[in-house]
């Protein structure tokens, strides 16, 4: 069995909410909702750990953090208030930047 990412985790989540806000939703789906965000919780924890350990570090990834490879070009795109830019900080980190046009 493959480790999960942050990434499988938000997935997860999320899919867990679409099925909380259907009409038919249980009071099973409910308490398996409330255990799900209770687990999360611990997992979001720890990867607050993780990521204080690359900053001291400077590691660029976990394994659970996914590394961002070095020297990838930032990706502009437009948007309805300027231009959003993704690009990757030093240790490796994705960022997001908007710049507002005008």
């Amino acid at each position: 069995m493959t480790q999960p990412t942050i990434g499988d985790v938000r997935d997860l989540l999320f899919a867990q909410m679409r099925a909380l806000s259907k009409p038919d939703a249980t009071s099973e789906t409910l308490d398996k909702s409330r255990a799900m965000a209770e687990l999360a919780q611990t997992i979001i924890n720890s990867g607050k750990l993780e990521l204080d350990y690359m900053k001291h570090t400077g590691q660029t990834g976990t394994g659970f953090i996914q590394r961002i490879d070095d020297g990838e070009e930032p990706a502009k795109s437009k948007t309805p208030t300027g231009v959003k830019t993704i690009g990757t900080q030093q240790n490796g980190l994705r960022q997001t930047t908007h710049k507002l046009a005008g």
